[in-house]
């Protein structure tokens, strides 16, 4: 009898390879190859591992210095545009090179790593960086480039980026949002409370709802402290101090007058509403504040500008609605850089902005800030002040 003529070794292997295709248990990879390199098999390209004669799947290979994408299934990919291996774009000829799709991604994660956001982005453009809401039991404050960044109230801490900061993408960046945890929204006890100066008459904070009692947490901090006075209004901004806030600033100039001569500190922190505020020209804050602070002189008062404070847009939306005027990170930024940098010797400059960024702070709403953290912006606002006196 006639013995049927015996299939080489690489045919079985192959026919098992393509047999194994699929099954579960059993991997393409794990079937023998006798001869290394590229094969067609049902018009399909396959390469096997030259070093074992593996078959080549979910991986990239080169061959005489040309790249190749094998997929799950062991085939060559080819014919594709900004196809995502791993997480990055890939343009794929239809020979099957693969080459970099002119886009990065930006992969945007919680402080624990995992993925949030993912937008690919022409490599070397420049990428606005978002906000995003709080987690249940932390505040967002910002960006890192390592994972489980988190606040401490005992050692300062620092963000890579900041909301609305704009990067320059070169290359696939991966970004974790770094927290403020609530358990660290320590309160301020009555014997750690920063009193007024002795070389003051009194401090006089004008503001908006992040001042105003219901908000700032300011009357229990100004029955800790004494000598602590507030003119605020929530909703407010500019308009509203030169109208209505300037007459309750002098009858409280005129209140502490009746007991001392000292000086008085004044300390304006307005802002926030009148940058939520479209039409807003924010350009006269600088030439009414020096002349605010010109007549304060002559009452015998020292003005302090403080920064505005960070807010928080995302979170903001969620818990007012899609339709409220939020914070403009950016334009907060630049107010505060542009006050600073016009600042006329009649008035100081408090940079409380940067102090929160690196100590961190608790905002459930996105845009006012709890009571201990309240309390200790109150705190660092009057060691500041103290500290200018000496």
């Amino acid at each position: 009898m006639r013995k049927k003529p015996r299939l080489p070794k690489r045919y079985i292997c192959l026919a098992l390879s393509l047999l194994c295709m699929g099954r579960t248990g059993l991997a393409c990879t794990d079937i023998q190859a006798a001869q290394p390199g590229w094969q067609i098999i049902d018009g399909a390209r396959y390469y096997f591992t030259q070093q074992d004669g593996k078959m080549a799947a979910g991986t990239f290979v080169t061959w005489n210095g040309v790249r190749y994408y094998l997929g799950q299934d062991g085939r060559l990919v080819t014919d594709r545009r900004n196809y995502v291996i791993d997480g990055a774009a890939y343009d794929i000829d239809a020979a099957g090179r693969v080459s970099k799709a002119g886009k990065s991604l930006v992969l945007l994660c919680d402080d624990q790593g995992s993925v949030l956001k993912r937008t690919f982005v022409t490599t070397g453009s420049e990428y606005m960086l978002p906000s995003i809401q709080n987690s249940g039991e932390a505040t967002f404050i910002g960006w890192s480039l390592s994972p489980g960044k988190r606040f401490s109230l005992t050692f300062p801490n620092f963000v890579d980026y900041e909301v609305s900061d704009t990067v320059t993408v070169t290359d696939n960046i991966t970004l974790y949002a770094a927290c403020f945890r609530h358990t660290e929204d320590k309160d301020i006890s009555q014997a750690d409370i920063t009193r007024p100066s002795e070389k003051l008459g009194g401090i006089i904070f004008c503001g908006d709802s992040r001042q105003d009692y219901t908000c700032f947490a300011s009357r229990h901090y100004q029955d800790m402290a004494g000598n602590v006075y507030f003119v605020a209004k929530g909703g407010t901004g500019l308009s509203w101090f030169m109208t209505d806030g300037i007459p309750e600033l002098l009858s409280d100039i005129i209140e502490i007058r009746e007991s001392s001569e000292k000086p008085i500190a004044v300390v304006m922190n307005f802002g926030i509403n009148d940058l939520r505020s479209p039409g807003i020209n924010t350009d006269e804050y600088v030439p009414e504040m020096t002349r605010l602070a010109g007549l304060l002189d002559k009452l015998g008062c020292s003005m302090y500008f403080m920064s505005v404070l960070p807010g928080n847009a995302s979170q903001l939306r969620k818990t007012r609605g899609e339709n409220v005027r939020v914070p403009d990170m950016e334009a907060v930024k630049n107010f505060n850089e542009e006050v600073r940098r016009s600042l006329t010797p009649q008035y100081s400059y408090l940079d409380l902005y940067t102090w929160v960024m690196t100590y961190g702070y608790r905002s459930d709403d996105g845009l006012h800030f709890s009571y201990p953290t309240n309390r200790r912006i109150l705190d660092e606002c009057v060691k500041r002040i103290n500290q200018s006196m000496e």
